[in-house]
């Protein structure tokens, strides 16, 4: 998969969400969040790159901007 492919930047935003779902300690659940966030900005945008007559949000849905938290 190319590293301009948007499910490539996708797929990584994915990751680091289900690392951050594991994660007890609050601090490093947030930083995993925002990498989140920022590879979902790095997919929206190689998504417009590829097809710039498509909006944003029929490419790809928002990533959920809140930070994960932990039931007990």
């Amino acid at each position: 998969m190319s590293r301009v492919d948007p499910r490539h930047w996708r797929d990584r935003a994915i990751e680091a969400l289900t690392l951050a779902a594991g994660m007890d300690d609050d601090f490093v659940r947030r930083q995993l969040v925002q990498i989140a966030l920022c590879y979902d900005r790095i997919a929206k945008q190689a998504a417009a790159d590829a097809n710039p007559s498509i909006g944003d949000n029929e490419i790809t849905p928002p990533l959920r901007k809140t930070p994960l938290s932990r039931s007990s």
